[in-house]
């Protein structure tokens, strides 16, 4: 494969691990409230997914009207976990020189705090990150990577980007970028290969896709 122009790096997920106690807070939250779900299903539905744009899918979970209190307790419940850490290979990444910016359904404020609290600050400029509050619409609408792409002036084509979920992976490919699945858990990967996606196991392969470049033309810090 030729090596990718520069990176489209998706954040929850994929540069930090918050998808882990997220969801599993999630699927708590869901049993406190009476809707019992395997937790294998709740990351099929919700990984990558902003709550705030849910209403349709909480609707049907719920059969009905969604509690008013239910997100702010699913968020509750997800910051009493641990904070989240790095995945392996992110500090390399994104200190590898190719030019990249990290593409999130976080606003660009979340999104500066998830990078701080797993100490991947120093590395992301407040420029890299394309956060929903910047489009009209969150993925998996493609706005948010076509506004990546129009900020790096790099043609979609040449663009590699990095999902964790369906959902991203869609919103990527819509815009015209290449794609890849990052899924360490194997269970994952067989679910994101069922769906016709390539997927990495680690962080260092997406690492080796990618050209050499020196210094000088590291644009991750603005």
């Amino acid at each position: 494969m030729t090596p990718p122009a520069a990176l489209l790096l998706d954040l929850d997920g994929v540069l930090v691990d918050t998808e882990t106690p997220a969801l599993d807070a999630l699927a708590a939250t869901f049993a406190d409230y009476g809707v019992v779900m395997r937790l294998l299903d709740v990351d099929a539905q919700f990984r990558g997914r902003n709550l705030d744009h849910c209403a349709d899918l909480l609707g049907t979970l719920f059969a009905g009207p969604v509690p008013l209190t239910f997100v702010d307790d699913a968020r509750a419940a997800a910051r009493s976990r641990p904070a989240a850490a790095a995945e392996p290979g992110a500090r390399a990444i994104l200190g590898c020189g190719i030019c990249l910016r990290v593409v999130t359904n976080s606003t660009v404020a979340q999104a500066l705090r998830t990078l701080a609290g797993a100490g991947l600050a120093d590395l992301v400029d407040r420029d890299a990150i394309i956060g929903a509050d910047l489009v009209a619409r969150p993925k998996p609408d493609p706005a948010i990577y076509h506004a990546a792409i129009d900020a790096l002036a790099v043609p979609a084509n040449a663009c590699l980007a990095v999902e964790d979920s369906p959902l991203g992976l869609a919103a990527a490919a819509a815009a015209g970028t290449r794609t890849v699945g990052y899924a360490p858990n194997p269970a994952w990967a067989r679910v994101l290969g069922r769906r016709g996606h390539k997927t990495v196991s680690s962080l260092d392969i997406v690492k080796g896709m990618c050209a050499p470049t020196t210094p000088k033309e590291n644009h991750v810090i603005a």
